[in-house]
C-alpha cells in the first residue's frame, strides 16, 4: 500500500508531493488500527447483544456480497434511497437487559462473540413500511422521540450500523442511520469528501421526510466527523427556507466535526437556530482532525485550539449552544471517538453521568464545558 502511495505522489509538484506523502504515511500509521469495525471486543463488564436499527442509505447494494457497498446508488427512484432495518451484534454493559431498551419493532436479543464476527442482517423495507414501523417504534418509548445518526469518513455500512446500534443502547430510543457511500478506505479521503457532497440532496430528501413523519419536536440528530457536513448543509438550507424561523429539533449533536472552523463560524448562527439545544463535542486528542488541518490548511471545528486562535473567538458561543470538551475522558487511541454514553446522559439529564462532572471554562466565551472525572477509573 505504501508503494502505491509513493507512485501516486511522485509526479506531483515538490511541495504538494511532500505534504501529500507525509499526510498519507501519517494516516496509514495512525488510522489503520482503528478501521476495525466497532464492537468486536468486549470488556469483563460487558455482554454481547444483537441490536436492530432503522436505516436509509444512498449506497449501492451489492447482490454478490448481500450488503451495501461504498459506491453511489443508482438514482432511479426516490433519489436512490433505500430503507430497512439492519441488525448488528455489539457489546453492551452487562447491567443492561433487552427489557431495559424495549422498543417496538426493534427486538434486542442476547448474542455471542462469534455472532459479532458475522455479517449484519438486513431487512429491506418499502418507504411506506419503513415510516409505519418507525412511527410505532418512536411512540413505544417513554420519550416519544427518535435519533437521526450520520456517520463519518472511512466507514463501511456495517461499521456505521454498529455505531448506530451503540448509540441506540445509550439513548434507549430508535436510532435511524443515514449511511452515505463512504469508500471505507483510509487512502480515499477525497473520494469520501466527493461522495458526501453528492449525498447532500438524498440526505435532504430523507431528512425532510423524516421530519414530516416524526415531527421535528420529536427528533434529535447526532453526526460524526465528515458526516457533520451533510447535517450542516441541511440545517443551513432549512434555516433559509423557513424565513429564519425553522421549527426546532429537540437536540443537535455535532461530534468531532471535520469542517473548516472559520467557515463554520460564518454560518453557525443558522445551525444554532435549528434546535432547542445544540451541543458541539470536541477532544484535544483528536489526531485525525489535526491531519485534516494539515491537508486543508486551516483548523477543523472539532479539534483543539491552535496557537494562532483566540479563545474568545471560537464557534459555539451562541445560545442555546454548549461546547463539551471531553478530552479528559477520551480513552481512544487517536481521539476521534463517539462518546455514546456521554451523549446519552447529557441528552437526558444535562449531566455527564456517574463518576463525571462538568466544569465551566471561563476563558472561553459562552457555555464551554469540560468533562472531568470525579473519581479514579
Amino acid at each position: 500500500m505504501i508503494g502505491q502511495i509513493i507512485k501516486r505522489v511522485y509526479f506531483m509538484q515538490p511541495k504538494l508531493r511532500f505534504r501529500k506523502f507525509v499526510f498519507s504515511l501519517l494516516v496509514l500509521s495512525l488510522t489503520i488500527p482503528t478501521t476495525i469495525q466497532p464492537g468486536l471486543t468486549a470488556s469483563k463488564d460487558q455482554v454481547w447483544m444483537s441490536v436492530p436499527v432503522f436505516y436509509a442509505t444512498s449506497r449501492q447494494y451489492d447482490k454478490d456480497l448481500g450488503m451495501y457497498s461504498g459506491r453511489r446508488s443508482p438514482e432511479h427512484t426516490d433519489h436512490g434511497l433505500e430503507y430497512g432495518i439492519v441488525t448488528s451484534v455489539i457489546p453492551v454493559p452487562s447491567s443492561i437487559t433487552p427489557n431495559d431498551i424495549a422498543i417496538a419493532n426493534l427486538p434486542l436479543k442476547s448474542a455471542s462473540r462469534k455472532d459479532a464476527k458475522g455479517h449484519s442482517e438486513l431487512e429491506k423495507l418499502s418507504r411506506e413500511e419503513f415510516y409505519k414501523r418507525l412511527s410505532g417504534s418512536t411512540k413505544s418509548t417513554k420519550f416519544n422521540e427518535a435519533c437521526l445518526f450520520v456517520h463519518g469518513y472511512n466507514n463501511g455500512f456495517e461499521a456505521a450500523a454498529k455505531s448506530a446500534a451503540r448509540l441506540e443502547t445509550a439513548l434507549c430510543e430508535p436510532v435511524v442511520l443515514f449511511s452515505w457511500p463512504s469508500a471505507a478506505k483510509t487512502r480515499d479521503y477525497t473520494v469520501d469528501e466527493c461522495n458526501a457532497e453528492w449525498s447532500a440532496r438524498p440526505f435532504q430528501v430523507f431528512a425532510q421526510g423524516l421530519e414530516k413523519q416524526i415531527g421535528p419536536e420529536n427528533l434529535m440528530s447526532v453526526s460524526h466527523s465528515m458526516g457533520n457536513r451533510l447535517v450542516n448543509w441541511y440545517l443551513q438550507s432549512r434555516y433559509d427556507a423557513s424565513n429564519r424561523e425553522p421549527k426546532h429539533l429537540k437536540e443537535i449533536v455535532l461530534t468531532s466535526p471535520d469542517i473548516d472552523r472559520g467557515t463554520f463560524k460564518n454560518y453557525f448562527y443558522k445551525i444554532a437556530n435549528n434546535g432547542d439545544r445544540v451541543r458541539l463535542y470536541i477532544s484535544e486528542k483528536d489526531l485525525p482532525l489535526r491531519l485534516s488541518q494539515f491537508v486543508h490548511g486551516a483548523p477543523r471545528t472539532g479539534a483543539g485550539l491552535t496557537k494562532e486562535e483566540n479563545k474568545w473567538d471560537m464557534p459555539g458561543n451562541i445560545t442555546p449552544t454548549q461546547t463539551v470538551n471531553f478530552t479528559e475522558v477520551d480513552d481512544s487511541k487517536i481521539g476521534h471517538s463517539i462518546q455514546y454514553k456521554l451523549i446519552g446522559s447529557m441528552h437526558r439529564t444535562d449531566n455527564p453521568g456517574d463518576g463525571l462532572k462538568l466544569e465551566q471554562d471561563k476563558e472561553y466565551k459562552g457555555e464551554y464545558l469540560r468533562v472531568l472525572r470525579t473519581r479514579n477509573k
